[in-house]
């Protein structure tokens, strides 16, 4: 060990056998993740990021056929009233739609989801996936490396380990989310600041090194628009740590700023707004519920401001942040011992300061996450703590070493040497060793039939195809699943109801007229039917109610001028209590658009 963790007792080398069964188990649990429990992309922001790559690779630039009401009216705003197939995305960054572009290129012919095929699987789906993989593993090899810098190989090792055996880990690398790709970013920022502090330590410059943390940087706001915060993070570090702190800042954030300039300005030929539609999450910090209510409100208003609402929100979201630490933290118990680390006095200047750099980030991320609030009840693709995660094991995993030590194990040498590694290991592991069995078990049974049911079924989103023209348009409450799986034009159902009439005439005046509603469990999905009423698609609740009322055989008619009242399950479960069918995804049509009685596959039902 090294003298940051003093041990009683002979030094352990790393064996090469050790070593290659810590290769063969990523290698194995990579696999397990992509082929044996895949069920398909599950982030929403994933799936929207990919159907603009696919844009991309078709030549079609960042054309998107993911509409939100606040950037359809934006683009009229700016004077480009046209047809929604001419839709500009301006609202997610560009870095992995660029990314995935090339590789959707090349498997240009199979970028057709067809499940006729064989398979209920969406074959860019597992190479998505494959990719977040490859990223979630050379983040591991950079946290290794810094930890080989500040601690020892033992310590990288340990960490190494509890990283690959995080499941909430691998379902965010197989989710299509960008989070997974910031994850990456933020491990070579890290890695590159820490070079730099031990070029100060050293006597040399720290230019490039600094440079390089720039270069980092410059990826992840080119990533995720919130990751402003860990940028500003390691600027305010730098400036700390750093000799010539002027200097420092503004090496680290030059890059930023810069690539920050260019979308803005890029944004503002698109839709004539700086931040573009990502002005709508800026907005949303100063109000009560987040994004989504702003996002699909079609007379795009600004929201009041009052600033103790705004003092009062960050109280409460910085609440909920601690009393979810755990959950926020992939469920790695040596992550939360990061905050004990911060004050013990490590025996190297330099690792004082790139644990109290590592709290710097966390603070400004803690600000930013209190700002937007994080949601408790499911993946929120907001959620930067995930790229602190490793870092933050790999410094709880030394202060566990160092605690550790200090315990009487002077004739037990093994658990002296490794007892704490296995015991952080065996903890943090726990999450997956009492659902991954299961899951294997279920993915072998099914293999390429398992979905993310609730609230996905992407072979059934591709059955519209067949029942729609190529210039009708689709409203859902969850456009982002239609735009990549259907490869339909799909508008975000308004917030106001009375604003659905202006933008289907908006629609028909452009030759596209509306072919109707598809209601998922995004929406449908609640606890009791009464918070139907209390959720943001309360003003839709009787299409909401529709479905699940059929399973007690009545019948809830829209009213006269709705004209979608052609109703087409896409997914129903049978009741036998009632004998009726609990319809939990359908789609609401202006007409009958199947010619002869059709079956729902899997549940025996019949549409005349």
């Amino acid at each position: 060990m090294s003298e940051e963790i003093p041990v009683n007792g002979p030094r352990m080398g790393i064996s090469v056998a050790l070593t290659l069964s810590f290769y063969v188990v990523v290698v194995v649990m990579a696999l397990i993740q992509v082929f044996g429990i895949f069920r398909g992309l599950s982030s929403p922001v994933g799936m929207d990021q990919a159907q603009i790559a696919r844009e991309i690779a078709r030549g079609n630039g960042f054309h998107t056929k993911m509409i939100r009401p606040y950037a359809w009216q934006q683009m009229i705003g700016s004077g480009r009233d046209e047809p929604l197939s001419k839709m500009q995305d301006a609202f997610q960054p560009p870095l992995q739609p660029l990314i995935l572009a090339p590789v959707f290129k090349l498997l240009e012919k199979w970028s057709k989801y067809d499940p006729a095929n064989g398979s209920a699987m969406y074959l860019l789906d597992r190479v998505v996936a494959g990719l977040g993989v490859t990223w979630f593993l050379l983040a591991i090899a950079l946290t290794v490396l810094t930890l080989r810098e500040l601690f020892d190989e033992q310590v990288a090792l340990v960490t190494a380990v509890i990283l690959v055996l995080c499941q909430p880990l691998w379902n965010l690398a197989v989710s299509g989310s960008p989070q997974i790709l910031l994850v990456l970013w933020f491990a070579m920022a890290f890695y590159l600041f820490t070079k730099a502090i031990l070029r100060v330590e050293e006597g040399l410059s720290p230019v490039l090194a600094l440079l390089g943390v720039g270069f980092a940087c410059g990826l992840m706001v080119l990533t995720h628009w919130l990751a402003l915060a860990l940028v500003l993070g390691l600027g305010v570090a730098a400036g700390f740590f750093v000799p010539r702190r002027i200097l420092g800042v503004s090496l680290v954030m030059a890059i930023p700023a810069l690539c920050l300039m260019g979308m803005g300005w890029r944004n503002y030929v698109v839709c004539g707004e700086v931040l573009g539609v990502a002005k709508a999450s800026f907005q949303s910090m100063l109000v009560y519920g987040g994004d989504e209510p702003i996002l699909r409100d079609f007379v795009s208003m600004n929201p009041g401001i009052a600033v103790d609402s705004i003092l009062r929100k960050m109280g409460l979201n910085f609440q909920e942040q601690w009393l979810d630490a755990h959950r926020h933290l992939g469920a790695i118990l040596p992550a939360l011992l990061f905050f004990i680390s911060l004050f013990h006095r490590f025996r190297r200047l330099e690792v004082n300061a790139a644990c109290w750099a590592l709290g710097m980030v966390w603070l400004a991320t803690s600000v930013a996450m209190a700002l937007v609030g994080l949601r408790s009840d499911a993946p929120d693709d907001n959620n930067l703590f995930c790229a602190l995660i490793p870092m933050m094991t790999g410094f709880g995993v030394a202060m566990l070493a160092v605690m550790w030590a200090r315990l009487d194990f002077e004739r037990e040498w093994f658990w002296r040497q490794w007892g704490y590694g296995l015991a952080a290991i065996f903890v943090s592991a726990l999450p997956m060793l009492s659902t991954l069995p299961a899951a294997i078990r279920t993915g072998i049974a099914f293999r390429g039939e398992l979905a993310h049911w609730p609230p996905y079924l992407p072979d059934r989103f591709v059955r519209l195809n067949s029942m729609l023209a190529e210039n009708e348009i689709l409203f859902s409450d969850a456009p982002w699943a239609l735009a990549w799986y259907a490869d339909r034009t799909a508008v975000w159902m308004p917030i106001y109801r009375k604003q659905f009439p202006v933008m289907k005439a908006k629609a028909e005046a452009n030759d596209e007229p509306v072919a109707g509603f598809v209601i998922t469990p995004i929406s449908a999905e609640v606890k009791r039917l009464t918070d139907i009423f209390g959720s943001s698609y309360r003003e839709w609740a009787d299409l909401i109610y529709r479905g699940p009322m059929v399973a007690f055989k009545q019948e809830i008619r829209s009213t006269s001028e709705f004209p979608y009242n052609a109703v087409y399950p896409l997914a129903a479960i049978p009741l036998e209590s009632t004998g009726g069918l609990n319809v939990m995804m359908v789609y609401y049509a202006d007409k009958v658009r199947w010619d002869a009685p059709k079956e729902v596959a899997g549940q025996g039902l019949r549409i005349e």
